[in-house]
This record gives C-alpha cells, sequence and structure tokens, in this order.
C-alpha cells in the first residue's frame, strides 16, 4: 500500500457573489489542495493575497474580487498560477521586516503585483500604532521594491517597529481600496 501525500491548502474567498456564480464556484469561502488551486478557472479578477487570515476575512465586497490567504509562506504555492498572473494582483502584508521580503519575492513570480497600504504614507499616517519588532531581519533584496516601499522598510529598519496590518482601521483600509480602483463607493 501506497499513501499519499497531503498536499499543502490554499484558502480563497470570493468578494463578489456574482463573479463568484459567473467563475461557476458554490462556495464562496473555501481551501484546496495547491496543485487545484494553481489550475481553477478563474480569469480577470481582482485579487487580494493576504499575509492575515483577520484581514481576509474582513476585505468588503470588490468588484470581480478574490482574497487569497497566502499566510506569509504561501509564495512557492501560488507558483504556477496561471489565472493569478492574467489578474490584477495585490499583496497587503505587514510594513515590516518579513512583509516587504514576501511583497519582493512575490514580485519574482508575478511581476505585476502591487502592493496595498505598504508605503511610507500608511506608515506615516499610522506609526502610532505600530509595535517593536523583535524579528531578526530576512535577507532583503530591496530591488523589487518601489521608492515609498524602499523608503517605508528603511523607517522600519531605523527605529525597529513594525505595523501589522490589521492594526489600520477599517476606515483607511476601504479609502485605499478606493484609491487602487478596487472599491466603488
Amino acid at each position: 500500500m501506497r499513501y499519499r501525500h497531503e498536499e499543502p491548502l490554499i484558502r480563497l474567498r470570493f468578494l463578489d457573489p456574482t463573479f463568484q456564480a459567473e467563475s461557476g464556484f458554490p462556495v464562496a469561502d473555501f481551501a484546496l489542495p495547491a496543485p487545484a488551486f494553481r489550475t481553477l478557472p478563474i480569469t480577470g479578477a481582482n485579487v487580494v493575497v493576504t499575509e492575515n487570515r483577520r484581514n481576509f476575512l474582513a476585505l468588503p465586497p470588490i468588484g470581480k474580487g478574490v482574497a487569497v490567504f497566502g499566510g506569509g509562506n504561501a509564495i512557492p504555492l501560488l507558483a504556477g498560477a496561471r489565472w493569478l498572473s492574467e489578474s490584477q494582483l495585490h499583496y497587503w502584508g505587514d510594513i515590516d521586516r518579513h512583509g516587504f521580503a514576501i511583497l519582493g519575492q512575490m514580485r519574482v513570480i508575478f511581476p505585476n503585483m502591487q502592493s496595498l497600504l505598504m508605503n511610507l504614507a500608511t506608515l506615516n499616517a499610522w506609526k502610532s500604532l505600530a509595535v517593536p519588532d523583535p524579528s531578526r531581519p530576512p535577507t532583503q533584496d530591496p530591488s523589487r521594491l518601489t521608492l515609498s516601499e524602499r523608503e517605508a522598510l528603511e523607517q522600519i529598519n531605523a527605529s525597529g517597529l513594525r505595523l501589522e496590518q490589521e492594526r489600520i482601521p477599517f476606515q483607511a483600509v476601504c479609502t485605499a481600496l478606493k484609491e487602487v480602483g478596487l472599491l466603488v463607493s
């Protein structure tokens, strides 16, 4: 007898019931093995990959929206998902060393990946909510970060702080989603 290898699961949540129905999915929130995730028949999606489960669950309705819970370690699992390459992609991670490392690694696989709320303006606006970052910094390759992302990374490196995404007020999240065209009124 040969035992099957258990594939890691990736959680996905449709943020638009109409898009969910048009895409042929009977449920809005589900997890499936990584190989099946990579072959999903989804086209033209507005995808938000989150590092944090709370934010994954809190994302508001977005036209043609799909949330993917990355958990910070799903980068290799997402690679090869053609439907992601053909989607509008945003990554919403913590403003910390690990969040920017994940964003940079995501851009190796998905060069069109945009960040959400991971810039100097967000850090400056909500710096009072930042906490000390006890982690050791991962090796950084800032070449895949935008200028504002690099400036935020430099500021957190200098201050020893981190701004966890779930600390940012929900209204600020909705405003940011509107600014990038994902949330309509």
